[in-house]
């Protein structure tokens, strides 16, 4: 949404996702014919401007179809246009309510600026609104930023008939929701232990799913809402490496262009360079590109020129260059673009003003607004759990081991959310979790993250869920101000999960061998 905010203020973007217009353009007379109803988020920033083209089309066609829009979750008059203006009234983090929680510094400083342009600012919505159309008679809802599994939730809550206390069956929805709007990652899709089965199960996977025993409780007092703001400019230019003294090679690349940026100043003038190194040559290589890595020089500033001016000393020693040195011809990847930072935060679910607005027959005119109210109960949220197993089982019980990478035994997924990142790890069987809770610790997954682990800018929560035998982490601050703004090159974080599996650690030899399959 951010991406497209400035865009559809110009009047250069429709502000709706072109997608949902196109889906719905196409099926809108199925949808008469079979009176089905439908909940969409593609309305973006603009659900207006789609619900009106919806209606037309409708009217068009002569179909009896009542179009709605939700509205409410654009919070831009209450926070722009310049977050600098808001000082003390700027809303907490989302993390803030942990204490424990180190705020990653880039995340916060923009406070100091002395101008924070505001792009977009989307408070995520419930279901009230659209339950409200339904019940209505709404044939087709269009929403803006609403959670992933509101469309989903409105549609049961209203099919069943659920009332605003039925905490059970409404949870039971949101995990269908989330499930649904993941897609094929939850039938197969970035699955660890794919290697374990016959390729062509994976090219369209589509395992069945099931889940049960879902409870629920009311809802937070708050809610999250999504700022963005131009964070400045990214740039990375990226070199090539072969051979022997790869190491050296690229070191000697960063202090020759390092020692260029000081006397020029332009050091000065940037906010993050990183030398990310990507790869090893593979010994005795059978090819030059398996013998070829990377360097990735990743930049940020507050200014397109600063850049600039990065590109310009590493062309001044483009002939200084160690042996073997070369890139792709491609280079626009070096030159910078604008990106924009995220700010979290959390906002008052009382201070919304969710409302869902039937159109009439042509679109054109607005029939009525109905607000959509406010849960009749909240529930503050308790402190997040975070522990090492109360019942360990010595490790030396589970008899001799063998240096194998942890994959050997446990799955895994990993992906991102906001500044954070999430991993979870999971085996087969019983006696596989014991092991597995005793020997995952919090000390020891950082000391598997190795020198991905920055002790004073990063969190770890850590907890378990024995039902489904797995051992789940938050990594706090390991994405920055988030996927795009992040300086990762796994910035969304699913390639986490791979290379925690891929380090060899002490795996007990009952667990593998065929003894457990996993």
């Amino acid at each position: 949404m951010a991406e497209n905010a400035t865009a559809f203020r110009e009047g250069n973007h429709p502000g709706y996702e072109e997608t949902a217009w196109k889906g719905l353009e196409m099926s809108l007379d199925v949808l008469a014919e079979r009176g089905i109803k439908v909940v969409i988020n593609g309305g973006s920033l603009n659900p207006a401007g789609l619900a009106r083209q919806v209606q037309e089309l409708a009217a068009q066609k002569n179909l009896p179809l009542r179009v709605a829009y939700v509205s409410g979750d654009d919070l831009m008059s209450a926070l722009g246009p310049d977050l600098a203006s808001l000082k003390d009234k700027l809303p907490p983090h989302l993390d803030s309510v942990n204490t424990d929680i180190k705020i990653h510094t880039p995340v916060l400083s923009f406070k100091s600026w002395a101008s924070v342009p505001l792009v977009s600012a989307n408070a995520y919505l419930g279901a009230r609104a659209i339950v409200q159309g339904l019940r209505h008679g709404a044939d087709i809802i269009i929403c803006g930023r609403v959670a992933d599994a509101s469309p989903v939730i409105g549609a049961a809550w209203y099919w069943h008939g659920w009332t605003d206390t039925d905490y059970d069956r409404l949870a039971g929805s949101l995990i269908a929701g989330h499930l649904i709007e993941c897609s094929a990652y939850v039938t197969g899709g970035n699955f660890a232990g794919f290697t374990e089965y016959a390729p062509q199960v994976f090219v369209e996977p589509g395992f069945p799913v099931r889940v049960s025993g879902i409870r629920g409780a009311p809802p937070p007092p708050t809610t999250k809402v999504a700022i963005f703001y131009q964070g400045g400019f990214q740039s990375q230019i990226l070199v090539n490496s072969t051979g022997y003294g790869t190491a050296q090679k690229y070191a000697l690349l960063e202090t020759q262009l390092r020692k260029k940026l000081k006397e020029s100043k332009i050091d000065q003038m940037i906010d993050l360079l990183e030398f990310q190194i990507v790869g090893i040559p593979e010994a005795n290589p059978r090819s030059q590109l398996a013998s070829t890595t990377y360097c990735r020089i990743f930049a940020e500033a507050k200014t397109a020129e600063s850049l600039m001016g990065l590109l310009l000393s590493f062309s001044d020693i483009s002939l200084q260059h160690f042996s073997g040195f070369h890139a792709a011809l491609d280079m626009r990847t070096a030159i910078p673009k604008p990106f924009l930072a995220m700010y979290p935060a959390l906002y008052p679910q009382d201070s919304l003003h969710e409302s869902v607005t039937f159109l009439d027959g042509t679109g054109t005119l607005q029939r009525h607004t109905m607000d959509a109210g406010h849960p009749p109960v909240y529930e503050r949220l308790e402190q997040r759990e975070n522990y090492d197993t109360a019942s360990p089982t010595p490790l030396e019980t589970f008899g001799p081991t063998q240096r194998l990478r942890l994959g050997t035994v446990a799955l895994a997924r990993s992906g991102d959310k906001g500044s954070n990142l999430n991993v979870g790890f999971f085996v087969q069987t019983p006696r596989a979790f014991a092991w597995l809770r005793t020997f995952l610790s919090s000390a020891r997954m950082k000391q598997l993250m190795g020198e991905d682990w920055i002790e004073e800018e990063y969190f770890l929560e850590r907890v378990e869920f024995p039902g489904i035998l797995a051992v789940h982490f938050v990594v706090y601050g390991i994405l920055g101000r988030g996927v795009s703004s992040s300086s990762r090159l796994d910035a969304l974080g699913k390639a986490f999960a791979d290379f925690v599996r891929d380090r060899v650690v002490d795996v007990p030899v009952c667990l593998v061998k065929g003894q457990e399959k996993l």
